[in-house]
């Protein structure tokens, strides 16, 4: 008796022990399926912003195109919701050879009309010239940007100036840029501008970027209705042109001069934040 007793509690005892290896097991698939899912969620949104960025290099080449020349990466003049003064460009006469000006590797200019982040009597001067929908200048904003500031802006050695230049291309460029000048109605200028750059994929919701830059929203949208900023921004624009910006971003980097312009090495496109530091200590002697 005790024999057969011993014997049906040990096939009890494996029975359930097989169950809850199985059991075990089945948590384990599941986890395991659930940590592949996320990995193919990361991938496929990686992917999604990869395919945005390339969109935003054809868009560039194919309006390039479009306008009738200029080099691959260049922004052709098309006016597409832009204020009434934006410069159009003139039509290219039939078998005119396309002319392809050398990139420009130093430029003047000024801060513009647009309030200036940092030591006013700065050694150093930075003017960005971009676009609140370029993810290139989201990049730079987003990852080199916030380095700059915390060694060189808010330590006093530079002073950064933002110039906007919307691209045609880009649809809700031309609000955001309005949107961030309106902000400076309300103290909240460099607050909208950073928030509309860390909120970029939300940036058709200039309502909801404005509530989380502390921002009353209702008079936000009364001055973006009035366009009051439609000439700063085009003057911003037509400025950047002339001095050669081709793309965004694009900077400008000089000693700080009296008179108030900024005459120095004109840098385009999102480089790291090494390139910024040479350049700076260059003109500073490292101070």
């Amino acid at each position: 008796m005790r024999k057969a007793i011993s014997v049906v509690v040990g096939v009890l005892f494996l029975v359930f022990s097989t169950g809850v290896y199985a059991a075990d097991n089945a948590a384990d698939k599941k986890s395991q399926k659930k940590s592949e899912l996320a990995e193919v969620k990361t991938s496929i949104q990686e992917l999604k912003n990869d395919i945005k960025d390339l969109k935003m290099l054809l868009g560039a080449f194919i309006a390039g195109v479009a306008a009738g020349g200029g080099t691959p990466g260049q922004v052709a003049d098309i006016p597409q919701q832009l204020p009434p003064n934006y410069p159009y460009p003139q039509p290219q006469q039939p078998n005119q050879p396309q002319a392809r000006p050398p990139i420009p590797t130093e430029a003047t200019t000024t801060t513009g009309d647009g309030p200036i982040l940092g030591n006013q009597s700065a050694k150093v001067t930075i003017v960005e010239f971009s676009d609140y929908e370029c993810p290139f200048c989201a990049r730079f904003h987003i990852d080199t940007m916030k380095q700059l500031k915390k060694d060189y802006i808010d330590t006093g050695k530079v002073r950064f100036s933002y110039r906007d230049f919307p691209l045609p291309f880009h649809q809700s460029a031309m609000k955001a840029a309005t949107a961030a000048n309106c902000a400076q109605e309300q103290g909240k200028y460099w607050e909208m501008n950073f928030a509309i750059f860390e909120n970029q994929k939300d940036i058709a919701d200039i309502d909801g970027i404005g509530k989380k830059a502390g921002l009353d929203v209702a008079k936000l949208n009364t001055c973006i209705s009035s366009n009051k900023y439609a000439d700063k921004i085009a003057n911003d624009t037509n400025d950047g042109r002339q001095i050669g910006v081709g793309g965004t971003p694009s900077f400008i980097i000089a000693k700080t001069s009296p008179d108030g312009t900024v005459k120095g090495k004109l840098i385009a496109g999102a480089v790291p934040y090494s390139v910024f530091k040479t350049e700076i200590d260059s003109i500073s002697g490292g101070k």
